[in-house]
């Protein structure tokens, strides 16, 4: 057996900022303000905490970093190109 299979899984440090019923994997952060929503498989809760931190947190959770200005958000689609470029 390799060492690496002998290791435990590393939970994310931010996990440990929610109260115990809500944690699981995490599946989204969302900024509102000057905390974080974390959700997880489990629910949602609200946490007092900087976005930029909760990113450093959230490791080793697998997953991509979005944002999307409100304006764009706002602006209804109305057409797709082939090679994935939106435009409005």
């Amino acid at each position: 057996m390799s060492p690496q299979s002998l290791q435990t899984p590393v939970s994310p440090a931010l996990l440990n900022r929610l109260p115990l019923d809500m944690r699981g994997a995490i599946q989204h952060l969302a900024a509102e303000d000057h905390s974080t929503r974390i959700t997880t498989s489990q629910g949602s809760s609200h946490v007092l905490l900087r976005f930029s931190d909760a990113l450093h947190e959230v490791v080793p959770t697998p997953g991509c970093k979005c944002t999307v200005p409100i304006g764009s958000a706002l602006m209804p689609l109305t057409k797709a190109s082939a090679e994935g470029t939106v435009l409005a």
